[in-house]
């Protein structure tokens, strides 16, 4: 018998204008430094994406750079 398919799926939690990111970027040395920023778009669609994207205000370096989903970690909601 088939088992149901919705009742494994889990979603990450939404991002949400304004919480605050650590996002782990590798240097040139290439070790592993931390980043933080604030999300300034996230995407919400109908239909979930397949590589949602969020565009994050880097404190360090004060751009707006795109990221994957997948890599932003939430520190604190809006």
């Amino acid at each position: 018998m088939d088992e149901s398919t919705n009742s494994n799926f889990k979603l990450r939690p939404e991002l949400k204008l304004g919480d605050i990111v650590k996002i782990m970027r590798y240097d040139y040395t290439a070790y592993n430094v931390a980043a933080y920023g604030i999300v300034v778009r996230a995407e919400r669609l109908i239909q979930i994406p397949m590589f949602p994207t969020v565009e994050v205000l880097m404190f360090d370096q004060k751009l707006v750079e795109t990221f994957p989903a997948s890599v932003v970690t939430v520190i604190s909601r809006a």
